[in-house]
């Protein structure tokens, strides 16, 4: 490790920086503006940065929105009227469909009647 660092100072002299200039005693309040100013700016910018990159990977992450229970309603009802031309397994199938549906409504229409309760205060 020595004859590392050795070889390396030989090849690369250390070089002392450049003595920095001392800061002035004291700055205009037109300078102090000036960088308040510029510090906003940049903050800004970052912020406006990540909340661009934040919501694009939001966006992606997001799944599309069910259709609406009505649509899916008239698909399975469009089914029903089909039910003679059913095998017995799509039968089933379409049975377990009615009955998720029908669930979801039915805690759609208890969702319903709590909110009425509350709007009528009881």
């Amino acid at each position: 490790m020595r004859r590392f660092a050795a070889a390396c100072s030989a090849i690369m002299p250390a070089t002392e920086p450049a003595p920095a200039e001392p800061p002035p005693e004291e700055l205009s309040q037109a300078s102090i503006n000036a960088w308040v100013g510029l510090q906003i700016e940049q903050a800004f910018e970052r912020i406006t940065a990540l909340e661009k990159a934040m919501g694009a990977i939001t966006h992606a992450n997001e799944s599309p929105p069910p259709p609406p229970p009505e649509l899916i309603e008239n698909a399975l009802l469009q089914e029903v009227e089909q039910r003679d031309r059913l095998s017995d397994e799509e039968r089933s199938i379409l049975t377990d469909e009615l009955m998720t549906q029908m669930m979801h409504l039915q805690r759609r229409v208890i969702r319903l009647s709590q909110a009425m309760r509350r709007v009528r205060g009881g």
